[in-house]
């Protein structure tokens, strides 16, 4: 669990969204001649667990993640966005 609680901490601090968006990495290559992908994965953490984790950080303080707009990955904001709503539906229960 070390290894998770590592990425967890990268949230914690505040450099979460450059961890969410290096989490997962693809890219295709095609010219005339060849073509090619290739993927990478960087952390422990999937990008929805990223993504989470993010959402709980702005969600705590009471902040929105509206901001994390401009420097996440579209998709990776809709799932923070989802995290944001599902912790709304909670409040009731992280206050107590």
């Amino acid at each position: 669990m070390h290894e998770f609680a590592t990425d967890v901490t990268t949230i914690y601090m505040g450099f979460g969204l450059s961890g969410g968006n290096r989490a997962f990495n693809y890219s295709q290559h095609q010219d005339f001649l060849s073509q090619s992908w290739q993927w990478s994965r960087q952390g422990y953490l999937r990008e929805r667990d990223w993504a989470f984790g993010l959402a709980t950080f702005f969600h705590l303080p009471g902040q929105s993640g509206e901001a994390a707009r401009l420097y996440l990955k579209p998709y990776l904001y809709n799932d923070l966005a989802k995290a944001e709503r599902y912790l709304r539906r909670l409040k009731p229960a992280i206050d107590t």
